[in-house]
Order: structure tokens, then sequence, then C-alpha cells
């Protein structure tokens, strides 16, 4: 007996006609051992494993979140395979199995893997070294996170747990970063033991690198350790202290983000030290309401902020092709950085959308709040207002706020402020950046900063 192309006289159907759901690190060969197609023959049914030799897949892959259809083929028939696929939540729970030290190169499949390098290397191994690849997004689901580097909370007396190894990010996400420590009332410190020294996805780098990773909705308060003494702690979106030979590449920080702390606050890192950092093609990029953030009216004491870095005392640092669109308001406030005290400075085609401002005093700038070094800014852009509410301002300016040490010299080349958001009365425009209106400036923005 022959069979035409319509097959054999059979009939097919998925056992179960539901849209199915998966998750990212699900493993498709086991997905398909589970999933039944129904053969219906002369009147008998039979059920066939989609893994089964003789049916066709077409398209069934995982590598992204969405709605998907696969197309199954038997006995010459087809039939359509619809699914979705979604990020695993993390239940708050830590896998370090996947690692084994004879490796160098490992990959984490969700958020309990990426929860095993955090307590992997908060128990002493710096993955020196060594690179760890994110395969899948991941979701925190909001869930209190223990940062990747940190000697543990309320702990300020030590701080050597560091991550020194590669992060690949392979681009893909990591949603909803939460980390919340106490705070009791308007005018004093955040609770001290609920803070951490370095709060961020990464508590302390050194001589690291991270690169290709975006972060979406990302949530931080985190108060000043050491009895409220100022330190060399930080808080931020991807880590709160990188230092050493450190390069931060393709990270970009997105969506709800609201990162509130006291001292050395950043919206991609808190705080930068060390002998060289790179930090480039970085953004942070808010939707409404977003914010890097601390005045003395809500915590206490509070001082540096910076729309990407709080603040820095590194030896050389350069930033590339670097965008910020959020509000920075703190004391000595700056777009991109909020305070540099030493070192060397690289700031090359640089755009800031956000607005910048010091409620509390004039230290405040489009892209530096406070600055103690030499350094050379190209290609930079401030479409945000700078703003500051003394009635005489000593040190607020559209680019680089006058506080610091007026003997360092500032090499400036190409350097633009928004016009329409500029108020000659109140804020300085030392370095006499060109004005032109925000349409004029998207107009010639590199491609990159737009």
């Amino acid at each position: 007996t022959s069979c035409n192309m319509n097959g054999c006289g059979n009939k097919i159907e998925l056992e179960n006609k539901n849209v199915f759901t998966f998750y990212l690190d699900d493993d498709p060969k086991e997905i398909l051992k589970s999933l039944k197609l129904k053969v219906i023959k002369r009147g008998k049914e039979t059920l066939v494993s989609l893994n089964d030799e003789l049916v066709k897949i077409e398209k069934f892959t995982f590598d992204e979140i969405g709605e998907f259809t696969a197309y199954v083929t038997y006995d010459n028939q087809k039939l359509e395979l619809k699914y979705n696929v979604i990020s695993r939540k993390w239940d708050g729970k830590a896998n370090t199995t996947w690692y084994d030290d004879e490796e160098n190169s490992f990959d984490l499949r969700n958020a309990n893997d990426l929860a095993g390098l955090a307590k992997l290397v908060n128990e002493g191994n710096s993955f020196a070294d060594k690179t760890i690849n994110l395969l899948y997004d991941i979701d925190l689901n909001n869930l209190p996170w223990i940062p990747i580097g940190t000697n543990g909370i309320g702990i300020f007396d030590t701080m050597d747990k560091t991550f020194s190894g590669t992060f690949n990010g392979n681009n893909k996400k990591i949603y909803n970063l939460k980390m919340t420590a106490t705070h009791k009332e308007e005018g004093t410190h955040i609770d001290q033991q609920s803070s951490y020294y370095h709060a961020g996805l990464f508590g302390y780098v050194k001589n690291g690198i991270i690169k290709d990773l975006q972060l979406q909705n990302v949530e931080i308060l985190n108060g000043m350790g050491n009895n409220y003494q100022r330190s060399l702690q930080g808080t931020g979106s991807l880590a709160g202290r990188i230092t050493g030979n450190s390069i931060i590449s393709n990270v970009h920080v997105l969506g709800n983000i609201k990162i509130n702390g006291e001292y050395k606050v950043g919206g991609l890192v808190g705080s930068i030290s060390g002998e060289s950092i790179k930090i480039t093609s970085c953004s942070v990029k808010g939707e409404k309401d977003s914010h890097v953030l601390g005045t003395d009216a809500l915590y206490e004491d509070t001082n540096n902020f910076g729309g990407l870095v709080g603040y820095m005392d590194t030896q050389s640092a350069t930033f590339k092709d670097v965008v910020t669109n959020i509000l920075v308001s703190g004391f000595t406030s700056g777009g991109i950085i909020g305070n540099i005290t030493e070192g060397t400075l690289l700031m090359e085609n640089v755009c800031v959308y956000g607005d910048t401002m010091n409620v509390e005093g004039s230290f405040v700038g489009g892209l530096i709040g406070g600055k103690f070094i030499d350094m050379t800014l190209k290609n930079c852009y401030v479409l945000g207002s700078v703003k500051t509410n003394n009635e005489e301002n000593l040190y607020a300016d559209i680019i680089v706020s006058k506080y610091g040490d007026t003997g360092n010299t500032i090499e400036s080349s190409n350097v633009y402020y928004n016009s329409e958001n500029y108020d000659s009365e109140k804020v300085f425009n030392l370095l006499n950046a060109i004005g032109k209106t925000r349409e004029e400036i998207v107009a010639i923005l590199p491609e990159s900063l737009r």
C-alpha cells in the first residue's frame, strides 16, 4: 500500500493542546521527552514522544523570552506547537554544584546559579583568571540580594572578599535587583546593621572584567558604615566598589531605577579606586521617577552622587561612549561623576540627558560635581538642567563644578550644553561650553549617544 503526501491515513495531534510555558534554563531535549504526540490510526490511538527519531521538530528554541511557534512533522503531517518562554523567578536559594575547581570557565543558567557565585566569592573564591558566562536572562524577583563580593551585611571592619574574574553577560538581562536597608526616620542615618560596605549586584570588584550585561529594574537603599565615618564604601547598580585594573564594557542599567544612599552613590558604580579603570559603551537610562539620590534632609551627612559613578580616586580613568538619563540629586552631584579626588580622567563621547541638582548647596555639575585632578573632556553633551537652591552660587557649573582644586587643568573640546535649560544667574559656564537647543544637540550627537 502506498502513502500520499497527506500521510498513510493517520491523524496526529498533541496529547495536550494547551499553550505550553517553559523556562529559559529548561533543556529542550528533556522537554521533548515529556511531550507526546497522539497518533490515531484505524481508530486506535498511540502516543509518540516528540523526541522520537521519526518526529521532526523545527524552530524549537529557548534562547529568549517571548511567545513562539514550533512545527512538528510526523508521517508527512505537520502541526503547530505554541509555547511561551519565561525567566524562572529566583526563590532565594543558592546553587554551587556548577563549580569545579579544576575548570576555568563556568556557565550560569539561572538565578540560583548566580546566587551560588555570590556564595563562592563571599567564602573567599575570587575567581581570578576564571570566566563566568551568563546563558539566560535572570529574574531576581525583588528578593533581598547579597552582593557578589562582600564580607556580609553590617560588617565594616574588613573587606577582603572580591570578585577578580571575568563576568560575560552575553547581552542577557538580570531583572529586579533589590537591596533595602532599614531607614526609620527622615533626617537620620540609614541603619548601619542592615547595610553593606559595598552594595550592588557586585559588592567589591578588584582586577575584574564585567561586560555585555543589562540590569532591568534596580532598587537599592544602603547606608554608611564604620559608625557613620566616611569610608571606602560605595553603592551602585552594578557594583559598590571597583578597584585595581578593571574594565566595565557594554553594561546598561534600564527600567525603574531607584538608588538611595548616604555616601559614594552611583547609577552604575558607587566608588572607583586603584590603578586603571575603563568604562566604555555603558548607560544608565531610567524610566519616570528613576533617580540616584541622597540628601541630609532624608538621611545624614550625605555626599558624592553620580549618574554613572559616585566617587573616584583612581590613578587613571577612561570613560568613553557613556550615556545617562536619570535624576541625580545630592550633595556633590554630577550627571556622570559625583566627585574625583585623585588621578587623571579622560572623558570622551559622553551625554547626560537627565537633570542634576544639589538642593542643599551648589556642589553640582552637569558632568562632574567636584574635581581635584587634571582631566580631558572631548565630545561631551549636557542636555539636562543643572540646579541649585542656593541664592548665591559658589560652585554650580553646567559642565564641571567649580568645587575642588582650582590649580588643576581641564582640557576640553566640543563640549555642548542645552541652552534652553541653562540659568546663567545660578550656574557657571567656566569652560565656555557651546550652548545649543536640545534639537540642535541631538542633530550632532554620535549614534552611540542617541
